[in-house]
């Protein structure tokens, strides 16, 4: 099927050889496209072959002369001509003789236009349908795996919490835990603080502590006891969590402090006799 929607009108091949019109090409050269202007103009405007001459003439360039030579051979008609086949055109207007007998109606022009409308919008609506459904299925595919990743993320988290709750719970049972916890507990105390709760985070801390990092509960006991007796860490320290986290630089210092102590002390430079005492070459 031709996708051409343009407007057509049909013309004989053998336009130019039919008797009448090759009169009106002996008398003239523009009274034919006079003729098939008017056809093409009523193809155009759905007039059922009624035309105006002033309209066709303005159109081609054709002169009154060439309106009564087409009226003259029987080509068009003008009002109250005898024609048989042919209905009587309207005051100022001619008729384009067997104008229907080629070219198709108003009416059948304007049907199969409805017709054709109405197979269009019958093919959107089935498009528009299709695509719904398309887009529905999708919808749904996408809102079921958007359910099933939200579970999957919701169990997931859950047994996390599980996980961190039950080691939690394990943890507070185990008796490495709790002494250093209740050395932190008594820490806190000695020093006025509120003494730090038994949160999952602060057992945690001190499980961690002794797993992860491998720490000893000696050594932890030791690093809290001399926390405790410094002048700047008492209160930097009042939960296993900030134990942990400063874990190492409190091990290193209280390992420099005992070093310092075990060090003897030095002869004072502006003490001769000092120096005359601990030098053995001097003695």
């Amino acid at each position: 099927m031709s996708s051409d929607k343009r407007l057509w009108a049909k013309v004989d091949l053998g336009y130019f050889t039919n008797p009448k019109m090759s009169e009106v090409l002996d008398a003239s050269s523009t009274a034919p496209l006079m003729h098939l202007a008017s056809i093409l103009h009523c193809a155009q405007h759905l007039t059922d072959g009624h035309a105006s001459p002033r309209a066709i003439q303005r159109m081609s360039g054709g002169t009154d002369n060439d309106a009564d030579l087409l009226i003259q051979n029987g080509l068009w008609h003008a009002p109250g001509h005898d024609c048989a086949e042919c209905p009587q055109p309207e005051d100022g207007k001619v008729y384009v003789h067997n104008y229907l007998r080629h070219n198709r109606s108003s009416d059948d022009a304007k049907d199969k236009s409805e017709q054709a409308s109405l197979a269009a919008q019958e093919r959107w609506r089935k498009e528009r349908e299709k695509q719904s459904a398309m887009q529905s299925a999708s919808d749904q595919h996408a809102d079921s795996s958007a359910r099933s990743m939200q579970t999957a993320m919701q169990i997931e988290r859950e047994e996390k919490i599980d996980r961190k709750e039950s080691r939690s719970a394990d943890a507070e049972k185990r008796p490495d835990v709790s002494t250093i916890l209740d050395r932190l507990d008594q820490h806190c105390v000695d020093h006025g603080f509120k003494k730090p709760n038994r949160t999952e985070s602060n057992i945690n801390a001190a499980r961690l502590l002794l797993d992860n990092d491998n720490r000893t509960v000696d050594q932890v006991l030791h690093v809290i006891d001399w926390a405790s007796k410094s002048d700047f860490w008492p209160d930097k320290i009042r939960s296993m969590a900030k134990l942990r986290k400063q874990f190492d630089t409190l091990q290193f210092q209280s390992a420099n402090d005992r070093d310092s102590k075990q060090q003897p002390n030095s002869p004072n430079p502006n003490d001769p006799q000092a120096w005359h005492q601990t030098a053995p070459w001097m003695q």
